[in-house]
């Protein structure tokens, strides 16, 4: 009897902790748009809440952000990524280049670090984003 009890217990324990474990991928709102309030940086989800439409603020083009060509991507536990080419909004030129990894540290909080080049200016952001409007 006491074998059968110790062994609940032991199976109870390793849900206990699987838990917390799998709550700390977090995953973006679905059509959420996020933005960081205080320079041109945004980040739009898509429905299915696997890509993102990204305009990021750059030092380089008197701080006129840059918008990526195509969706970063966002993995299966909240991770975003891009690297290509992007718009450069101030003159409609797609020559700058973006290379951009963040992660949703919560459904309304996302995390980044991008890097613009731009002809010979190079600018590299860390950055906060919180979530604006959802869906």
């Amino acid at each position: 009897m006491k074998t059968i009890k110790r062994a609940a217990l032991g199976g109870a324990a390793c849900v206990a902790i699987a838990l917390p474990a799998a709550a700390l991928a977090a995953h973006p709102v679905k059509g959420g748009h996020y933005s960081n309030q205080k320079d041109l940086s945004f980040a739009t989800v898509s429905k299915t809440g696997r890509r993102a439409q990204l305009e990021v603020y750059s030092k380089c083009n008197n701080g006129i952000p840059v918008k990526a060509n195509k969706a970063g991507k966002i993995s299966s536990h909240g991770k975003l990524t891009y690297s290509g080419s992007a718009t450069e909004l101030a003159t409609q030129n797609g020559t700058a280049h973006l290379s951009l990894s963040g992660k949703f540290v919560t459904r309304k909080t996302l995390k980044w670090t991008a890097t613009v080049i731009a002809g010979s200016c190079k600018s590299t952001v860390k950055d906060t984003l919180t979530l604006m409007k959802s869906g």
